[in-house]
């Protein structure tokens, strides 16, 4: 099944922009939809010709194009397999009240693909044409990841090695049934320039999936291993952003999965093109006509974070900015942002609060487990991680009227003394305190960049909570 996911968005605009007075019409939607479908079609076709009948959205054509209104310019887009092509538009509502999230709601119509934008843009033909060409061809890698077998995946590996201008010294390679190991002397420029060199082992495993779960029992194995003082996992699985945090926490363990992959098979498509020569054609043809941009969002954000220096000087420059990114980053899960609302005592005052519409399986879910009619932020302009105390003093925030979900945002995230802290309030008081740092929150800019539920980084901080409590 394809999900929104893979149905990347366009180009976005942050709310206040000019774009926001945007109002798009019936036709603009339906234009951008055809274009969207003509373009994924014909790129498939044309460069991938073979692979149609394993790409589902391609091969489930034609479709009824379900197209329901939200707001001026937000679209919950649903495909329905149909005998003929077809187009039908709804306005936000027109369903059960019990119908209440997208996953329901694409359940109710029966639709097995969606896309969902509820941020303010255009929806140009000329958007729709160069969205639907990049969903194609991430649909043809994905086929390719999964076509592939151990022994190619193997060679790749050890390719892209050098694709990634590391001087490898190889020691030693050795086999087991589960994976291949090389072991060797790596020799990596730091600015200066200075020559650094460390022993690295790379644990090249080739794996339709990888959970949590496999991720620890390579962070164990990390751990135990003194033979090299860098432990790399290449693999061909996706993993989750909980399992990148692992790596994150682990100095020691480094993880390069299929996203890091794809990111660095499209800055070496000459190199690709060996293994997979349609892709690498493919992709310099779209750059061509389309141009070729990365996250403009990130970039741009990534700037300001670095720009806004820690301290309580700078403490309203801190919140303001973050309740921008997440208001970009949550258009369509969350309401308006209520900046600076004090309880009616006058003592406390949260930094903002958002209306939880419980659109998506994360904010239903909080909604459901901590009451959480709106999402409670803080934000913490500390150089140093945060303390007990912070984690203590926010979640007083939380109440009955509200819910008892607090996430406190910080420049260095928690410390690792405060996690004990963290536990006593959701022992004690039931409310979950969730504690991200800068780094979480670019990643949730650059995964809606990339048409992905930029939630999943708290879900996956959630689940890891639990599991550890």
């Amino acid at each position: 099944m394809r999900t929104q996911s893979e149905l990347p968005k366009g180009t976005l605009s942050l709310p206040g922009s000019k774009a926001e007075a945007i109002f798009v019409t019936d036709e603009q939607f339906q234009e951008y939809f055809e274009r969207f479908i003509w373009r994924f079609r014909n790129v498939i076709e044309e460069y991938f010709p073979s692979f149609g009948a394993s790409i589902p959205f391609y091969a489930s054509y034609p479709y009824e194009t379900i197209i329901v209104r939200a707001g001026p310019a937000g679209v919950l887009c649903l495909f329905r397999p149909a005998p003929t092509p077809s187009y039908t538009f709804k306005d936000w509502g027109e369903w059960p009240e019990e119908v209440l999230t997208v996953e329901e709601i694409k359940e109710y119509f029966e639709a097995p693909f969606f896309q969902y934008d509820f941020r303010q843009r255009e929806f140009t033909r000329f958007e729709g044409e160069s969205q639907g060409g990049i969903a194609a061809v991430t649909n043809a890698l994905s086929v390719f990841w999964r076509n592939i077998d151990a022994a190619q995946f193997a060679r790749l590996c050890r390719e892209l090695l050098g694709w990634q201008k590391m001087s490898i010294q190889v020691e030693s390679t050795r086999g087991t049934r589960d994976a291949s190991f090389i072991l060797g002397n790596v020799r990596l420029w730091e600015p200066g320039p200075r020559l650094r060199e460390e022993k690295w082992t790379f644990r090249i495993q080739y794996a339709s999936t990888l959970s949590v779960n496999d991720i620890r029992a390579v962070e164990a194995e990390a751990d135990s291993y003194n033979e090299a003082s860098i432990y790399c996992l290449l693999t061909n699985a996706d993993t989750t952003s909980i399992g990148r945090l692992v790596s994150l926490k682990n100095p020691k363990l480094r993880i390069w999965d299929q996203s890091f992959l794809n990111r660095v098979i499209n800055g070496h498509l000459d190199s690709f093109s060996t293994h997979f020569a349609q892709y690498s054609t493919a992709v310099k043809a779209l750059r061509d006509e389309f141009g070729y941009r990365k996250s403009p969002r990130l970039d741009e954000m990534k700037f300001e974070l670095k720009r806004c220096p820690a301290g309580q000087a700078y403490f309203r420059a801190y919140e303001e900015l973050g309740t921008r990114i997440l208001t970009y980053i949550f258009s369509g899960s969350l309401g308006r942002p209520h900046i600076q609302r004090p309880t009616t005592d006058g003592v406390q005052r949260r930094d903002v609060v958002f209306q939880n519409l419980q659109r998506t399986p994360f904010f239903v879910r909080i909604g459901r487990r901590f009451d959480a009619d709106f999402l409670i932020v803080d934000f913490k302009n500390y150089a140093k991680p945060l303390d007990s105390t912070a984690v203590e003093s926010v979640s007083k925030y939380s109440n009955e009227a509200l819910g008892r979900f607090v996430l406190l945002i910080s420049r260095q995230g928690l410390a690792s003394g405060a996690k004990k802290a963290q536990a006593r309030v959701f022992r004690n008081r039931r409310t979950l305190v969730l504690v991200i740092d800068d780094t979480q929150l670019l990643e949730m800019v650059e995964r809606k960049d990339r048409g992905e539920d930029p939630a999943d980084v708290l879900s996956d901080l959630l689940d890891e909570f639990l599991l550890q409590f």
